[in-house]
């Protein structure tokens, strides 16, 4: 039709205009589809960057690396290499273990 009669594509395009506005702008499936899917896909990670990240995320490692250092501070100052306090560890363990047997029993 363009090459043999170009005036006819311009006549249906008038004639059909509300058919050639939708197969034109693609049935508007990009439209639908960032519509349904792309804006709430989107605000949805807003919301994760802005809120899960800053906060959740950052507060676990935080209070994780706060625990972990705590932590070793205490065993750093149980682990002096002294003989005797690796046996008083060693008898609260054993106590603990017994302990944990004898309650479990009653």
């Amino acid at each position: 039709l363009w090459v043999k009669r170009p005036a006819i594509p311009p006549m249906l395009e008038r004639r059909f205009r509300p058919l050639y506005t939708l197969f034109v702008n693609k049935w508007y499936f990009d439209q639908l589809i960032d519509f349904l899917i792309v804006r709430p896909v989107k605000g949805l990670g807003r919301f994760a960057d802005r809120v899960v990240e800053r906060y959740l995320v950052n507060g676990i490692v935080v209070g994780t690396s706060s625990l972990v250092r705590e932590a070793g501070v205490a065993v750093r100052d149980l682990q002096s290499g002294l003989l005797r306090g690796y046996a008083a560890l060693m008898l609260i363990g054993i106590l603990a273990v017994g302990l944990y047997f004898l309650l479990r029993a009653i």
